[in-house]
């Protein structure tokens, strides 16, 4: 998330191409984000919103470590094209299946996207979405909201 003023456009992308020769090496397996009905779809609308045009990236990889199976997924989401002063991030989840993990690393993703865009979300309905730090300012709005919600619909 920080600047690395050492990576210019074609130091980075000589970098992300041998990374993802080496990932390709060792078994991870990548694709496009689709939108779905759930967390994802979500996401690819937030993302969206804030000026973030590509779809996020994915890399999988499944493996065994001491008889358990375990999974790793890395979601990279592109620079912003409204917000040029924040870079490109990823987020990395483990878990033991592809089907677990991807959409905790989907959660993950958002709750980070909440952190780092808090400013430039606040007027939209993800300022309810959990961030990743629950601090008092996000349990007063889930209050208010909650509250809201019992007056519309006493029942």
């Amino acid at each position: 998330m920080s600047s690395t003023p050492w990576c210019t456009p074609n130091i980075c992308a000589r970098s992300l191409l041998y990374l993802c020769f080496q990932m390709a090496e060792e078994g991870w397996t990548q694709g496009d984000c689709q939108a779905a009905p759930s967390f994802l779809s979500l996401l690819i609308n937030a993302l969206g919103s804030l000026g973030v045009t590509e779809r996020p990236r994915y890399y999988n990889r499944e493996y065994e470590h001491h008889g358990t199976l375990h999974c790793r997924v890395i979601l990279v989401i592109a620079r912003s094209e409204r917000y040029p002063d924040i870079q490109s991030w990823r987020v990395t989840a483990t878990g033991f299946r592809h089907q677990d993990t991807y959409p905790l690393a989907v959660r993950k993703t958002l709750r980070y996207l909440c952190r780092i865009f808090e400013e430039h979300l606040a007027p939209t309905p993800m300022r309810f979405f959990p961030p990743e730090i629950r601090t008092p300012v996000w349990e007063a709005r889930m209050r208010s909201l909650e509250r809201r919600r019992h007056e519309e619909d006493p029942l």
